[in-house]
């Protein structure tokens, strides 16, 4: 907590404190002066500690120049009405303190929808909706109404931790005096059931002799040719839903023989990515590309910058997939049958890292491949880049045969129905 001169708090309320200059005790017949500011909000009150120090030095003046008693009653009362009229800050709601949290630095689509969610369930606690108001008993009553809700363990530390940002940002920026959120303790269950789990043989298979790979489907919903493709790179590659969906014609490239995926964080240019190590060059499956993956960028009329994928959209910040995501949930569990919950689009990503792990293909590879960061200080050393060989010997050394897939070549024709 910084310090600043004369300024002192006292139950949560602060004040002005001096020395009365040793030349005038007399005339005060006191030794110091206590000035409440009638605030808890530190900018506020150092605004106010402006205002009074300048009137006590002008009143120290006057009488130093033989003013009256009367003179100086005068004061005081001019000195209390300029208190009172003193610019005061706006009011800091909880509103507030999330755009200035927006503003101290960049962040993904993803964040600022899970920010808004936390914020509307803290605004379901928190009635006065004041960031000041905001103490230690409601960051508790917070965290209890999250267990109360019946939240996964993972969504309720995802909201706390948001909060607590959200808080400390503008704590360290002299917004708020304190975070009543940093000592929150949320105990992790003994038992805690996965939040997501990979897809079975089984469950692949059913998703794979669906309508869309043996009849052509393209359900309206789906996306069109993302129906197809989505699931198939997720399998083959471990990509994350946002990283495929926004994929550009320019971001497959090739070099030697080895075409990938240039996955780099240019949100100007509608690409982000979830952090640094989410940079990175994933190889092209060989049965991608004997699918017929690369026609895509071959399409009559598609620019380098155009999106491989364009009819994915949704509404207002929401990631571009985040409509197709939930599209092909119910068509997870409404038409292909797998109703298990905790399987969704991302148990793409969990069966990759488990086929690999099953292949025994190093930890290291296997993180570069998916964009995890590594703890290992040695990483930090040589080219940003990873070599592409071994990354895509790694990927084309898993098979998907095992897997008894029975693919068939996509179709011209292209049936549109409602799912």
């Amino acid at each position: 907590m910084r310090h600043t001169p004369n300024l002192i708090r006292r139950s949560g309320i602060f004040y002005y404190r001096a020395r009365v200059p040793s030349d005038l005790k007399d005339q005060y017949q006191r030794a110091e002066f206590w000035v409440s500011l009638k605030t808890s909000v530190r900018q506020e009150a150092e605004l106010k500690l402006a205002t009074l120090h300048t009137q006590k030095l002008q009143e120290y003046s006057e009488i130093r120049s033989g003013a009256s008693c009367s003179q100086i009653q005068s004061l005081r009362s001019s000195v209390s009405s300029s208190l009172q009229k003193s610019q005061k800050l706006p009011k800091l709601d909880l509103d507030t303190l999330l755009k200035y949290w927006l503003s101290q630095s960049e962040k993904r689509p993803r964040t600022l929808m899970d920010a808004n969610t936390a914020l509307r369930r803290l605004n379901r606690v928190c009635e006065a909706h004041q960031a000041i108001k905001v103490d230690k008993f409601i960051a508790v009553a917070f965290k209890d109404a999250l267990l109360a809700e019946g939240l996964a363990f993972a969504t309720i530390s995802k909201n706390m931790g948001l909060i607590k940002s959200i808080f400390e940002v503008a704590l360290n920026n002299g917004r708020i005096d304190s975070n009543p959120f940093r000592d929150i303790k949320l105990l992790k269950p003994s038992r805690q059931e996965k939040s997501r789990l990979p897809f079975s043989p089984e469950d692949l298979k059913r998703i794979f002799d669906s309508p869309i790979y043996q009849m052509g489907v393209r359900p309206l919903g789906g996306g069109g040719e993302a129906a197809y493709w989505l699931p198939l790179i997720a399998l083959m590659t471990g990509m994350r839903l946002e990283e495929i969906g926004q994929l550009r014609k320019e971001d497959i490239k090739k070099v030697g023989e080895i075409w990938y995926f240039d996955l780099v964080h240019d949100p100007e240019n509608g690409k982000t990515l979830k952090n640094s190590s989410s940079c990175r060059r994933v190889p092209i499956h060989q049965q991608l590309i004997d699918f017929g993956l690369l026609s895509l960028i071959n399409v009559t009329g598609l620019k380098s910058h155009d999106r491989l994928f364009p009819l994915l959209a949704s509404s207002g910040s929401r990631q571009i997939t985040a409509s197709w995501s939930q599209w092909f949930g119910r068509y997870l569990r409404q038409e292909i049958g797998i109703a298990d919950r905790r399987k969704t689009f991302h148990s793409f990503r969990h069966t990759f890292k488990d086929i690999c792990r099953e292949k025994g293909i190093p930890k290291e590879i296997h993180d570069r491949l998916t964009g995890h960061s590594s703890r290992d200080v040695s990483d930090g050393y040589g080219d940003a880049k990873y070599p592409i060989k071994p990354l895509s010997a790694a990927i084309n050394s898993l098979s998907f045969d095992d897997y008894s897939f029975a693919f068939k070549r996509r179709k011209t024709a292209l049936k549109f129905v409602v799912i």
